[in-house]
């Protein structure tokens, strides 16, 4: 299992992937990923276990074809994924 935050840039020239720390993922998800009125305080726990249990990588792209491109290459090259 692997987490894939996706950004959006203007004038990037091609599809580009960077690890995250667990700080900045558990940040972005509880952000834009989760409910946190559904979690008990507010899900800061919940975001910190699952960003700490498994890898996460920001992707930066142009179109959705090359991202997915991008990421089924990466799974392939890292069976962990």
């Amino acid at each position: 299992m692997v987490i894939f935050l996706a950004k959006e840039e203007a004038g990037t020239a091609g599809t580009a992937v960077r690890p995250l720390s667990n700080a900045e993922a558990a940040a972005r998800l509880y952000a834009n990923a989760l409910n946190q009125l559904a979690h008990e305080n507010a899900g800061l726990g919940t975001v910190a276990q699952i960003a700490s249990a498994v890898p996460a990588f920001e992707i930066r792209r142009q179109s959705l074809d090359k991202m997915v491109g991008t990421v089924t290459e990466l799974c392939k090259a890292d069976q962990r994924m």
